[in-house]
């Protein structure tokens, strides 16, 4: 098992002890683990539970003390799938390591009846039960908080896109910084062009980029053939060709306010995609 880590979502305010439970809560079931990992897992805190007692498994010679260390893993194992299925290996571990220092009170030898009982008082415990209350109102705070947050990014997006089409309106100029609002009409499925359409409007693009380049060199018949003639940057034609896409768009005069549900359903799908790409590029 893995030694007491900080981990993400996990309330920063708790206690060593509060965080222990929680963090403890938030593995794995054993109901959900594989037996062999699972009985590999028990082996290890009976062993060293005996050996913190200064105990040594019951036989007479290895052999022996190795069965009867199997046969004791098993029954355990069978004993706390049936009653406490729910419980991961790092709540019986915890459990145990208090158990044998008597912090649940007296027992009457170290077997599984005792783990029983340990577990169960674990489980039970108050000090628990508060700490996992804790934990429980800081995700319902922090879940609070980012549904919040979601909202206000989700507001800014749509009066971005608002703003766009406004100023286009009235200036007939197109500003869309790193086409983020293509990008959004797209994944709506308001912008849905065909193979054909993409083919025609990146053409279109890159006569429009030589074009405009063409006008900024003196009257030179050579200059001009060279610069209509030499490979124009791929990525310039793309940003080019989804502004033009935009514009067509925009001349459909739509009402994106009678469009905010559709556009909000896809702005949480591509949201979602940006913070993927974020997270992997960390």
């Amino acid at each position: 098992m893995k030694a007491l880590e900080k981990i993400p979502g996990i309330n920063p305010l708790l206690s060593r002890i509060d965080s222990e439970f929680v963090v403890a809560f938030k593995e794995k079931r054993i109901c959900e683990l594989e037996k062999a990992d699972l009985f590999s897992d028990l082996t290890k805190i009976i062993n060293r539970s005996y050996a913190e007692l200064g105990m040594k498994v019951a036989g007479n010679y290895p052999a022996e003390s190795a069965r009867y260390l199997d046969a004791t893993v098993q029954m355990l194992a069978s004993d706390l799938l049936v009653y406490f299925p729910n419980v991961t290996v790092r709540e019986i571990n915890n459990a145990v390591r208090r158990g044998i220092r008597k912090e649940y009170g007296e027992y009457f030898g170290f077997n599984v009846i005792a783990i029983h009982g340990f577990v169960e008082k674990y489980l039970n415990s108050e000090e628990r039960n508060k700490a996992l209350k804790k934990q429980h109102d800081f995700e319902l705070i922090t879940q609070t908080k980012q549904e919040e947050k979601v909202v206000d990014t989700w507001q800014i997006t749509f009066d971005g896109l608002k703003s766009c089409y406004e100023d286009w309106c009235k200036t007939g100029r197109l500003i869309d910084f790193g086409s983020i609002n293509y990008q959004f009409l797209v994944a709506a499925g308001e912008i849905n062009l065909s193979n054909e359409d993409k083919q025609f409007i990146y053409d279109l693009a890159q006569s429009q980029i030589k074009l405009e380049k063409a006008q900024e060199v003196p009257d030179n018949r050579l200059a001009y053939r060279r610069i209509m003639e030499e490979l124009t940057d791929v990525n310039l034609v793309i940003s080019k060709a989804k502004e033009i896409a935009l514009i067509d768009y925009f001349a459909t005069k739509p009402d994106l306010d009678k469009l905010i549900p559709t556009l909000k359903e896809a702005w949480v799908k591509l949201n979602s995609e940006w913070n993927k790409n974020n997270l992997q590029c960390d």
